[in-house]
């Protein structure tokens, strides 16, 4: 069976939800589909991290391989119901049905229903299921790599899931999650694409007003920001980023400011850092 082989890092949810693009990004136009292909690799990687985290409900996010890459090199895991994904991420320009293929194999082998035990591939993490993440749009009139998907997902049926995201379907995932879309893309992509008005920034408590700086200090500022953003629609994701924010600063020296975002957490109903 397969073992563990490599130690996944903790992937901090604050450094995720702080990436930021710095580069401009193509304006909204007639466009339909987010330019998940023009972001940063760290950016993508966000993108991913939070649609894993928010759309597919996955906790405990751990990070393996290099991040930051030309092509996106991070690799994430979450876990669901006890059991453990796996997320490739690449930011490519093109996925062609052999790349698809290769990727699934690498990973995984050939499939276990279709092997003899001996001759099994030591898969990481013991996955269920096996996630590429490309910032491509598959070619609309280009059916040969959703061919090879179904025919990969036929050939691992009862052994391992797979699946594909791309542009098309990140952006997809990403229509009831306008929040996620703004914060990546920025609001007038969230108002092109899905005709929203993004609210305002929430105004932080006053018991928050000392942090600036340590935050700013740690790069983690805007992960506050988006903890107060979820505080009302997802008050267990936003107690489970202010306890990261808390661990942060507690590990920088931070004791004071960790403590007020406890106290501070402490109104969001239903969440709880203890």
């Amino acid at each position: 069976m397969a073992a563990m082989d490599e130690d996944p890092k903790p992937l901090r949810l604050s450094a995720l939800v702080s990436q930021k693009q710095t580069g401009s990004l193509p304006p909204p136009l007639a466009a339909d589909i987010l330019p998940c292909g023009k972001l940063a690799p760290p950016v993508f990687e966000r993108l991913v991290g939070e649609t894993m985290w928010l759309v597919d409900g996955m906790n405990d996010i751990r990070g393996y391989g290099r991040s930051g890459q030309d092509q996106g090199g991070l690799d994430l895991i979450g876990r669901k119901d006890g059991k453990t994904h796996v997320y490739q991420v690449r930011r490519i320009v093109s996925l062609s049905p052999a790349a698809l293929r290769t990727a699934v194999t690498d990973f995984a082998g050939p499939p276990r229903t279709r092997t003899p035990e001996p001759q099994w591939k030591k898969r990481r993490f013991d996955a269920v299921r096996f996630v590429l993440a490309v910032g491509c749009e598959l070619e609309v009139d280009d059916t040969a790599v959703e061919d090879e998907l179904v025919a990969l997902q036929d050939a691992y049926h009862g052994d391992l899931e797979i699946e594909l995201y791309d542009a098309q379907a990140l952006t997809r995932f990403l229509r009831e999650r306008p929040s996620i879309v703004g914060g990546v893309f920025g609001p007038e992509w969230a108002k092109a694409l899905y005709g929203l008005e993004l609210p305002a920034a929430p105004a932080l408590p006053n018991a928050y007003a000392l942090l600036n700086d340590p935050l700013e200090h740690l790069d983690r500022a805007p992960a506050l920001a988006r903890a107060e953003e979820l505080s009302a629609a997802a008050p267990s994701q936003a107690a489970e980023l202010m306890a990261d924010l808390v661990e942060d600063l507690t590990q920088a020296g931070y004791q004071a400011h960790a403590e007020a975002i406890r106290v501070g957490c402490r109104s969001c109903e239903g969440a709880s850092l203890e």
